[in-house]
């Protein structure tokens, strides 16, 4: 979503209300809790280096993505695997909304991680979580012969492609996945690779809007005398759209 200012207030909310500010004040309104959708009540430490930990909090982020979520049967689910994890926004909600299951989860940035390891004892999970850098390939094929997970979530920002390759495909007839594709060229391919074996949907990303976040009453002063200020914390900054493949197993 582009938010369009004309020139005095683009001065006017970058001057008095920076993006950092904005999120500060959430953070502290809401004591660092995610406010709504289905990662309700997770804690969240200060900072992100992937996006604004704003629309988090506010419990919009990529929130199309939260009926798939929902209606996944997570009693089935005991092994996670979560690949580009940032700071743990899925890799901990999963943790809470599934309390029998155990996750790994990769990230390459060091400062992310640092954040992931806070957010999991945050929010006591730490005990079923475990922490690696990049995902590198034959890496990845070892802990897939090992946990043979249940589900999968992928955000590499276009190395995906690296990941899923039809060896890995084949290994995967009984995972249900769910992955972030960074182009039109990854998108067929990673089709042809699982149309034999998966049920694929795609999830496009919506457009984000005021209505995302309903109860404005929780928010900060600033954020209801202007409406801009929500918008740009909601706002997800996506350059291109980047649609989710959510794919289930056809044997299941």
């Amino acid at each position: 979503m582009k938010i369009k200012y004309n020139i005095f207030e683009y001065y006017f909310y970058n001057k008095f209300y920076p993006l950092e500010k904005l999120i500060n004040l959430l953070h502290r309104a809401f004591q660092g809790e995610v406010q709504t959708g289905i990662f309700k009540g997770l804690k969240l430490a200060k900072g992100s280096k992937w996006g604004n930990s704003g629309n988090k909090l506010l419990g919009t982020y990529e929130m199309e993505l939260y009926p798939t979520i929902q209606n996944l049967d997570l009693l089935k689910i005991n092994r996670i695997f979560d690949i580009g994890s940032a700071e743990g926004y899925y890799a901990i909600g999963m943790l809470k909304l599934i309390p029998n299951a155990t996750l790994k989860a990769w990230e390459m940035d060091s400062d992310s991680r640092e954040l992931l390891l806070n957010n999991s004892q945050l929010n006591s999970v730490q005990n079923r979580l475990e922490v690696f850098g990049k995902c590198e390939y034959e890496s990845f094929i070892d802990n897939l012969a090992n946990d043979k997970p249940d589900f999968i979530i992928i955000d590499t920002e276009g190395y995906e492609l690296a990941l899923l390759t039809n060896e890995v495909a084949r290994q995967l007839i009984n995972t249900t996945l769910l992955v972030e594709t960074h182009s039109i060229e990854i998108q067929n391919i990673l089709l042809d690779r699982f149309e034999n074996t998966h049920q694929i949907s795609i999830i496009n990303n919506r457009d984000e809007n005021l209505e995302d976040f309903k109860d404005k009453s929780k928010l900060p002063f600033v954020f209801r005398i202007f409406n801009k200020n929500l918008l740009r914390v909601i706002n997800e900054g996506r350059p291109f759209p980047t649609p989710w493949f959510f794919m289930i197993p056809k044997n299941t």
